[in-house]
């Protein structure tokens, strides 16, 4: 079984129609705008396959593609400037033009769903358990336990005092692998 057959063609053979080649011309456009003349690949690949899921399994011939729509869009704000851009999304697809709805990006990692409800926050707690040990070193097994403890640990302003490692970090010291 070599490759995919599609009624007798292969994946290789395939050639995108106009309606394609425009959309990925004009979402590499509607990205180099967004970012100012440095329009990214990835994002423009992204879209286009959020947008046209029949375009997955052609995958390599559409990155090929969008690589050069979008060398071309940077290339073209570079040398005559984003407002071309927009004049030609403007007249082809001015819908590309909308504001497109931003989703709000997460920084650090997630709020634990159950968290014990207290008075002070758990990460101070459990840092205050740890240093009434008088221990050295501190592992956690997870990374949302190191962030938790080592920002515990800087909130107590103990951090020459104990140091917070991860489980494989000590392991790898032990087995002189670090």
């Amino acid at each position: 079984m070599k490759g995919c057959d599609q009624g007798g063609l292969s994946a290789m053979d395939w050639t995108p129609d106009e309606d394609t080649l425009d959309l990925i011309r004009h979402v590499a456009i509607q990205n180099a705008i967004e970012y100012e003349g440095k329009g990214a690949i990835g994002s423009v690949i992204g879209r286009i396959m959020g947008m046209r899921a029949d375009l997955r399994q052609h995958g390599k011939i559409v990155t090929g593609l969008v690589a050069q729509e979008v060398n071309k869009a940077n290339a073209s704000a570079a040398t005559d400037g984003l407002e071309s851009l927009r004049e030609i999304l403007t007249s082809e697809a001015p819908h590309l033009l909308e504001k497109r709805e931003v989703k709000e990006r997460r920084t650090g990692l997630p709020e634990l769903k159950d968290a014990e409800k207290g008075n002070r926050e758990v990460n101070h707690e459990r840092t205050d358990d740890v240093l009434e040990t008088g221990a050295k070193v501190v592992a956690t097994g997870c990374p949302f336990c190191n962030t938790m403890m080592t920002d515990g640990v800087k909130n107590a302003e103990r951090e020459g005092d104990i140091e917070v490692k991860d489980i494989a970090e000590l392991i790898a010291e032990a087995a002189d692998l670090l």
